[in-house]
Formats: structure tokens, C-alpha cells, sequence
């Protein structure tokens, strides 16, 4: 049962530093595409497609590792700690800091399935 738990964990724990990767590299890829440093090179529907796609990625994975959390049974992280910053025991600033994180991206993804209504300049 033991080696179990240490799997999820490790599991866990590899897609949570992908996703941290992903971000990562989305958000250096965004001021590549925001500032033009690639548009001489490639085209901008290239770049604005890689950034989107870093981005969706790196956020699938991050929900991904926020319930691989609550895979082991017994766990130190419960279903209320995935959705409310601050309240594990064990880790609260570690763990709210990922819960806050992963809000905003939501959010961040949201405001961009809405931008077409919005408009680009209120976005």
C-alpha cells in the first residue's frame, strides 16, 4: 500500500512541474508574440497558436495534478483544499499559492473564450 501512495505522489508531482514548465514557457512565449521578436521569422497565427497551445496544456495538466492530489486515500489534501486557498493543515501557503494559481488560469482561459465579445482593447 505504501509503494502505492509514493506512485501517485511521484505522479503527481512530475505533472504538477510539467505544468510549471508549460506556464512557464507560455507566458516567455507570450512576450515573444507581444512584443514581435518572432514575426520576422514566423508567421503570427504560428506563434499565437503555440502560446494557446502551451497554455491549454500546461493548464490541463495543473487540474490534472490538483486531483491526482486527491488520489491517495488518507492523503494530506482534501477536495476543500483543492478549491479554497489556504486551509490544508500540512502546507497551507504551498498548496493555496497552487489553488490561487490555478484560479487565475481558469480565469485567464475564460476571459479568452469570451474576448471575441469583449473586444480586444477592453481584454
Amino acid at each position: 500500500m505504501r509503494n502505492a501512495q509514493e506512485s501517485v505522489h511521484l505522479v503527481a508531482a512530475t505533472v504538477g512541474f510539467l505544468s510549471l514548465l508549460l506556464i512557464w514557457l507560455a507566458v516567455v512565449w507570450g512576450l515573444v508574440l507581444r512584443n514581435g521578436w518572432a514575426q520576422s521569422r514566423i508567421r503570427h497565427a504560428t506563434v499565437y497558436g503555440l502560446h494557446q497551445t502551451l497554455a491549454l496544456l500546461g493548464l490541463c495538466l495543473a487540474v490534472v495534478h490538483a486531483f491526482a492530489q486527491l488520489a491517495t486515500p488518507q492523503g494530506p489534501v482534501h477536495l476543500l483544499d483543492t478549491l479554497v486557498p489556504f486551509t490544508n493543515d500540512l502546507d497551507p501557503i504551498g498548496i493555496g499559492a497552487g489553488v490561487i494559481a490555478l484560479e487565475v488560469m481558469v480565469a485567464c482561459a475564460a476571459s479568452v473564450l469570451i474576448q471575441r465579445q469583449l473586444g480586444y482593447t477592453r481584454w
